[in-house]
């Protein structure tokens, strides 16, 4: 039997993720100290980020620019408006600029997204028209991504790569979602359908076909030709512009190893690469919209499931998650029950994904101001325990 036709046969069958005991408001002084620290660190991250991706232009200057944008593309004819230009309040799309914004032309008015290549670049590379070229190429296929409109890579009207995209109706998780927001605030049996609906999401993500849809460029974001490899080599890249020789160290003999170690993967599949939750747009329980693609790569359905099971639960905490939230073996299971897929080799992948993770924090640490990589270190040693643990379980670290 097919991956699909197995897909199809399970498609009625469901895993109850709804019996977790929820101890989110868990009384333990240390665990309620983590918990407030997880949603006030995570603020913090928001607004730096927010004025850091902003840069010097007030939105005043962005409100004029866009309507220049909009008004100099060859489908947009008569007066264009546009109005209430602001940046996001959650801290989705942390890694470039994004701005929130109505537009009237052409007798409509749709709600908008500007999306827009950082002043400060969180890794080595930005590739702007790499995120286009996906997103678009999605549209059609089943994958939920917002419809882009207009896209100026070589900044000739707003003076930076950027794209315009509509703003999908859909609340997106802040990035402390065990404490606030859409899926906290979420009834049980609303949170069970909402990350079913993230699996299974995450299942048509992967079973694209991503050649047909003209994404070959993705083997070429590094010379290396082994899909882990190749990402191994990029975030490796990122780290080492990121001038942290210390943390470079800490990582060598992991990095050495995963790439002494990779796995034959005879079907790469496209994958989204930020599986956060955060990364997901909900509506009535149901994904409505699937954003930020800048770290989409060639890779296994393994890379996706544990670098989410890695955000699962809140940092630094070992409680059981909320009810309504799958357990790390319901999450694989759901997977696999959905796709028709049997995972393999997660050790080896939990550890490329948990390297993955550090390197990521370590590198955006590098960028805050002394108060907040103050604030943020217990992240940075919680997931650095984490991947030493993790080397550990598979010998790659004695």
């Amino acid at each position: 039997m097919s991956r699909q036709a197995l897909a199809r046969q399970r498609r009625d069958e469901s895993i109850d993720f709804t019996h977790h005991t929820n101890t989110m408001t868990a009384s333990t002084p240390g665990k309620s100290r983590t918990m407030t620290n997880e949603q006030d660190i995570g603020d913090r991250l928001a607004a730096h980020s927010r004025a850091s991706r902003l840069g010097a232009l007030n939105l005043s200057d962005w409100t004029r620019k866009l309507t220049e944008l909009i008004a100099a593309q060859s489908d947009v004819r008569g007066k264009v408006s546009v109005s209430n230009v602001r940046p996001i309040e959650t801290g989705a799309g942390s890694s470039s600029g994004t701005l929130l914004f109505e537009a009237r032309w052409n007798d409509q008015s749709q709600p908008l997204v500007l999306k827009f290549a950082p002043e400060k670049k969180l890794f080595h590379s930005y590739d702007m028209a790499a995120q286009v070229r996906i997103q678009r190429a999605l549209e059609g296929s089943g994958i939920p991504v917002p419809h882009i409109y207009w896209a100026d890579l070589d900044g000739e009207h707003l003076g930076v790569e950027s794209y315009v995209m509509h703003r999908v109706d859909g609340a997106g998780a802040p990035i402390a979602w065990q404490t606030s927001g859409v899926i906290f605030e979420a009834s049980p049996a609303q949170r069970a359908t909402m990350l079913r609906e993230y699996i299974h999401t995450l299942a048509k993500i992967h079973a694209v076909d991503w050649r047909a849809l003209g994404l070959e460029a993705l083997e070429r974001r590094t010379d290396s030709t082994q899909p882990i490899a190749r990402e191994l080599q990029w975030y490796w890249a990122s780290l080492e512009a990121s001038n942290n020789p210390d943390a470079k160290a800490r990582f060598a003999d992991i990095h050495q190893w995963l790439r002494a170690n990779e796995p034959p993967i005879p079907q790469p599949v496209l994958c989204h690469g930020d599986t956060n939750l955060t990364n997901n747009l909900f509506r009535d329980g149901h994904v409505v919209g699937v954003i930020d693609w800048e770290m989409a790569f060639l890779g296994t359905p393994e890379c996706d499931l544990t670098y989410a099971a890695n955000l699962l639960t809140p940092i630094g905490q070992d409680y059981v998650p909320m009810e309504g939230i799958p357990s790390i073996e319901e999450f694989y299971a759901e997977y696999q029950r959905v796709s028709g897929r049997t995972l393999a080799n997660l050790e080896y992948y939990r550890l490329f994904s948990t390297l993955r993770t550090a390197i990521i924090w370590n590198v955006a640490m590098r960028q805050f101001p002394p108060d907040l990589q103050a604030g943020f270190a217990f992240a940075i040693d919680f997931i650095e325990r984490k991947l030493d643990a993790c080397a550990r379980a598979v010998g790659a670290r004695r």
